[in-house]
């Protein structure tokens, strides 16, 4: 058998985006909302009524406009000119941070971050904040302490479910599952948490529970690519070819070019009995195999040209072509970190979030798309 995407230990996850399942009221309600309601009374608003009517600081009314509008480079510029001035106070490094991330600058925003949990420890979102950006940088290990704290203040299934991430990361499968576990208790739709129990139970061997996870969460996210595929191989595993033919071919009518799912349809076909189909299928899974030859020269060239543009993306592109969508997540990411302003990549990313089931972070790349699109059109944000 072909080996499917197993969880490897190089390259942590993406931590989650501050909210779960197919609620998202982060942006909905605006990020410059969400975010006075982080910083809380340091710069809130002193009665009730509309968040731009309240009287504030006119300094920190621009820095909200400007994050409302996605012009998170004006609520920088705000934000250090105002630090600059001699204004100080963990809020505002809160938030000098938060739009950093928002940048995809997260090493830059580890200072600022810091410096807010040092100045308000008793607040939980920082801790997380901070959490993720170390995690963006791969350093899941120093992220887990913050992760701790912040979820010993409040604890949230994002917030158990990230640390859960960082366990995998890390290599603690039973401190994991634990989270994972607590994670889809408190909140039993959350799509992400199944799938992740549903590839620990795989790695084990127990393909019965590992059927039933995948399961799960594919009933509560069908369009999930990865879901759907794992599935369909537990199937296999459990000795239904029929089932398992019929969930790998509904993945490949999403990515023709899926190499582990043509491969694993052919052996099905073979268990069924359909020895010309099987035949006819791993034939063309031997064509479609000659593209490793392709990404291994770009991996190759990666190797010496870590910071290449071009050969991230076009990385990226041929990893989802053939259905390896969290390897081509990992390379756009980091094409987006080298060039925030590279429209081809958060295009990509937008697709290749939508096919595992990451939606906070596809919305949140289409608002990059359409922001930079609006940009090479002259319209302003």
């Amino acid at each position: 058998m072909q080996p499917s995407q197993r969880r490897t230990l190089q390259r942590p996850k993406a931590l989650s985006s501050p909210n779960i399942d197919r609620r998202y009221p982060r942006w909905m309600a605006g990020l410059g909302m969400t975010l006075l309601t982080a910083v809380g009374p340091v710069w809130a608003p002193v009665d009730s009524g509309p968040l731009h009517a309240q009287p504030k600081r006119p300094a920190v009314q621009e820095v909200l406009v400007a994050i409302d509008a996605g012009r998170f480079d004006d609520a920088e510029s705000l934000l250090r000119r105002h630090l600059a001035d001699g204004g100080k106070g963990p809020a505002v490094h809160f938030l000098l941070g938060e739009v950093l991330m928002q940048q995809y600058r997260p090493a830059e925003a580890e200072e600022p971050l810091r410096r807010a949990v040092a100045g308000r420890a008793d607040r939980p979102r920082w801790h997380h904040r901070l959490a993720v950006c170390l995690a963006q940088q791969g350093q899941c290990r120093a992220a887990l302490p913050w992760l701790d704290r912040a979820i010993a203040l409040e604890s949230t299934p994002e917030r158990l479910f990230d640390r859960a991430q960082c366990q995998l990361a890390g290599g603690h499968f039973q401190d994991a599952e634990a989270d994972l576990l607590a994670v889809v208790d408190t909140a039993p739709d959350h799509h992400r948490g199944w799938f992740e129990l549903g590839l620990l139970a795989k790695d084990r061997g127990d393909d019965a529970l590992a059927q039933q996870r995948f399961h799960r969460a594919l009933s509560l996210d069908p369009e999930n690519i990865e879901a759907g595929y794992q599935t369909a191989l537990s199937s296999l595993a459990m000795g239904q070819p029929e089932a398992a033919i019929d969930g790998l071919r509904r993945v490949l009518q999403k990515i023709p070019g899926h190499t582990g799912a043509v491969y694993n349809l052919g052996r099905a076909l073979q268990s069924n009995g359909q020895t010309q189909d099987s035949r006819e299928v791993l034939a063309e899974f031997r064509r479609l195999s000659q593209r490793q030859d392709l990404l291994d020269n770009h991996l190759q060239f990666l190797q010496l040209h870590a910071t290449d543009i071009d050969a991230r993306l076009n990385s990226g592109k041929l990893l989802l072509s053939m259905g390896r969508v969290d390897e081509a997540i990992g390379h756009l990411e980091i094409a987006r970190q080298l060039a925030p302003e590279h429209l081809p990549t958060h295009r990509l990313l937008v697709e290749a979030y939508g096919l595992t089931g990451r939606s906070t972070e596809a919305y949140q790349a289409q608002r990059d798309v359409e922001r930079l699109a609006g940009l090479e059109a002259g319209i302003e944000p």
